[in-house]
């Protein structure tokens, strides 16, 4: 087991996550989604394997700080919210259905919803 994998938190047994048609190996580092490969820079996939882990659930953009970059940067920074857009580039960009959800609660803040069920984003309010 590669040592991003067990940084995220994932047990040393699993060698891939699915969700919908997105696999990620996690011994490769390698992503693909409906067969086709999906090229991502390391923290892009870290921040990818983390939401694919606790997917059905909000994740913060603090959260992603401290889990991913395993520090808090400062909060001002838009750094998150770059990855996420790169990431959501890679892996959302040509298909009909999109993973990677932004929530928004008030004008500050965002959670980020990664989910292929259509009842999780309804109960988000975010349908």
């Amino acid at each position: 087991m590669n040592a991003g994998a067990t940084a995220l938190g994932v047990p040393a047994a699993t060698v891939q996550l699915h969700v919908a048609d997105l696999t990620l190996d996690l011994i490769f580092r390698r992503a693909s989604r409906a067969g086709r490969r999906v090229l991502l820079h390391p923290r892009e996939w870290d921040v990818l394997v983390y939401f694919a882990w606790n997917r059905n659930r909000p994740i913060t953009a603090a959260e992603l700080r401290r889990h991913v970059w395993e520090q808090d940067h400062d909060p001002k920074t838009n750094s998150v919210a770059v990855h996420i857009s790169r990431l959501r580039d890679a892996v959302d960009r040509d298909f009909d259905q999109p993973l990677i959800h932004t929530i928004r609660r008030g004008s500050r803040l965002n959670f980020y919803l990664f989910t292929d069920q259509p009842q999780v984003l309804e109960a988000w309010g975010n349908a």
